[in-house]
């Protein structure tokens, strides 16, 4: 989907303000890792829970995790062990 999942979840943060958002250009942008992704949420998580705010609402686009440069490159190489026959069963050795 790229930019126009992008596009839907910005329109969507504009209509219901949620706690968090984080859109695919921010993380093409940043070259955030999935490490830094998930320890911006956990510390969200925690900041709110440390205001006994317990609920909350994160937007994550469609497609978000191909923005991740480590997962785009772990796809791009698994579609190219499939592209040359490579049986799924060999391709994690």
């Amino acid at each position: 989907m790229g930019r126009k999942a992008s596009h839907v979840a910005l329109e969507c943060t504009l209509q219901s303000h949620p706690n968090m958002v984080i859109l695919g250009e921010e993380v093409v942008a940043s070259k955030l890792t999935l490490f830094e992704i998930t320890k911006q949420i956990t510390d969200a998580v925690q900041t709110r829970a440390e205001q006994d705010k317990y609920h909350g609402v994160i937007l994550l686009p469609e497609g978000l995790i191909e923005s991740i440069p480590e997962v785009y490159a772990l796809l791009k190489e698994i579609h190219g062990l499939l592209r040359q026959s490579v049986v799924v069963d060999k391709i994690s050795s």
